[in-house]
């Protein structure tokens, strides 16, 4: 027996690369973590470093507001 996909399953799921805007923070929070990922994969800081200095940025520049 073979099995067929489901031809609905393709259109029932769509696949999206964005970020969905959940909150009025989502974007600035967002932009927050790509400088946290883009400064560890570089080797520009150490992980512990970017991941506080991405807290504090996170508390200090958007969520304070």
């Amino acid at each position: 027996m073979t099995s067929r996909p489901n031809p609905r399953a393709t259109t029932l799921h769509a696949a999206s690369t964005s970020y969905p805007s959940v909150s009025k923070h989502t974007a600035a929070l967002q932009n927050i973590l790509n400088d946290l990922h883009t400064a560890v994969m570089s080797g520009s800081k150490d992980s512990d470093t970017a991941i506080a200095e991405a807290q504090a940025r996170a508390k200090n520049e958007v969520l304070a507001k």
